[in-house]
């Protein structure tokens, strides 16, 4: 195995969390296992930390880290590129180098996603694409229509220098029948569960306010099981986008919203997408009660690497009288047609309008309004339990069950085990690659499954 003398991280931004975490548990634990053979590190990014973060990162690393902040290389919502930044790009990573890159699929930069993969050409560099989200997995706003052609090559560009990753066995599979793509799933710090001091009631979601995070089907969840507790938010919406959701949530004066609040009580993690599912491995490594909706993409991988959470669900289920059934109808109706409508014309065929059943109807499938007017209406445990018999035990607890880690996964998420995993996969010969990548993945993220009318609008 050969390892190459720079290695030259990038990310849009250097932000608490997200990325930069995945970066600050995994970079020191690459140094050490490529055995001296790095002379340069670079962290390469559009905006610095706002907390000296690369100061605390320089000082766990064996090598002296270079840290190149470039405005153009964070998010920019229009397309730019430019040979300048080629030129510019290609000679600071140099050759013998690795480009370590991260989630430029979330389309985030698409001039960027045209301009990287070609001043690494240019440098005679290896470029590792690592994948965390994806622009058209629910965020269909981030493209214009005309657009779509283009950006749909930039998310999967092909060289023989150009390999792919993802974070989940279920969108590496059908990357890796057209892409050189390797599965690596992100390294985790896991802490010592911390002693328990009473009885904490309560409940909290390790999250940002997403629309994605389906909070309130989390608070239905603790009123059911826990009615006295207190559902907490770790932290308020970050993005415009996010605002009408949040100020919503805080009309009802039932979630607290703290800024990196951890009480010890429940953990609840009631999204409808995450990309990789580490607040499901914190708790287990925390030995906390938990209750989460079961991913399709990632529940299988965090299971497998042993990770033990009791109390999983793939839907709550309530009465359809506990809103107005007609109106929500209509409103889906309505918002399908007019999502639809703007979605680029080769991706409007692909997705089937989704369809209210006429009772035991899920609660994450339907719009704000739906999901509120359901919370307004107070249902109590006996009026939908025959839907929800998973959830009977824990209801009559009071309290979720404990979720754990095994050795065996403490191993495999460890630091030292990632550098290892990744080493292996990024050094090994990189295949030829063929058409259809794209297709493939896009298939599977317009799946019916995949689809939620929280998702569609930000008003809903």
């Amino acid at each position: 195995m050969t390892f190459p003398r720079t290695l030259v991280v990038q990310h849009y931004h250097l932000r608490p969390a997200g990325v930069r975490r995945v970066i600050e548990t995994a970079l020191p634990a690459l140094l050490r296992a490529a055995h001296g053979s790095l002379r340069r590190v670079v962290i390469l990014t559009g905006e610095a930390s706002p907390d000296e973060w690369e100061t605390r990162l320089s000082n766990q690393c064996e090598l002296p880290l270079e840290f190149v902040v470039e405005p153009s290389l964070n998010y920019q919502p229009e397309f730019q590129s430019s040979r300048s930044r080629q030129q510019w790009l290609a000679r600071l990573i140099g050759p013998d180098a690795l480009v370590w890159s991260h989630n430029l699929s979330v389309g985030r930069n698409f001039g960027l996603s045209a301009d990287l993969p070609r001043a690494c050409e240019e440098a005679q560099a290896r470029l590792l694409l690592h994948h965390h989200d994806w622009w058209f997995d629910n965020r269909w706003e981030r493209v214009a229509p005309t657009d779509f052609a283009r950006f749909a090559e930039l998310t999967f560009p092909r060289g023989s220098r150009i390999l792919h990753a993802t974070l989940t066995r279920r969108e590496y599979l059908p990357l890796a029948s057209y892409l050189p793509c390797r599965w690596l799933p992100n390294p985790v710090s896991l802490e010592p569960p911390s002693p328990r001091s009473g009885e904490d009631l309560t409940w909290f979601m390790p999250c940002r306010v997403l629309r994605r995070k389906n909070i309130l089907e989390a608070l239905l969840l603790k009123n059911w099981i826990s009615p006295t507790s207190q559902l907490a938010v770790m932290g308020q919406a970050s993005s415009p986008v996010e605002q009408n959701y949040s100020e919503r949530l805080q009309a009802l004066n039932q979630i607290e919203f703290g800024s990196g609040f951890r009480p010890h009580g429940p953990v609840a993690v009631t999204s409808l997408l995450e990309g990789f599912g580490l607040p499901f491995i914190e708790t287990a490594a925390a030995n906390r009660p938990f209750i989460g909706r079961y991913l399709r993409n990632a529940s299988p991988d965090i299971q497998r690497a042993g990770c033990s959470l009791p109390l999983r669900y793939r839907e709550v289920r309530i009465n359809r009288d506990l809103f107005d059934y007609a109106a929500e109808k209509e409103r889906q109706r309505s918002l399908w047609h007019e999502w639809t409508a703007a979605l680029p014309a080769p991706v409007r065929t692909l997705p089937t309008e989704p369809r209210l059943p006429s009772n035991g109807i899920a609660f994450s499938r339907l719009t704000l309004t739906g999901q509120l007017e359901v919370v307004a209406n107070q249902p109590t445990w006996t009026s939908c339990q025959k839907w929800n018999p998973g959830l009977t035990s824990a209801v009559e607890s009071g309290v979720p069950p404990l979720a754990s880690l095994t050795a065996k996964a403490h191993a495999f998420f460890s630091p030292e085990a990632y550098a290892q995993r990744f080493w292996r996969e990024v050094l090994r010969p990189i295949s030829a690659a063929s058409d259809g990548a794209f297709s493939s993945l896009l298939q599977q993220k317009m799946a019916p499954e995949n689809l939620y009318p929280l998702l569609m609008a930000p008003i809903t």
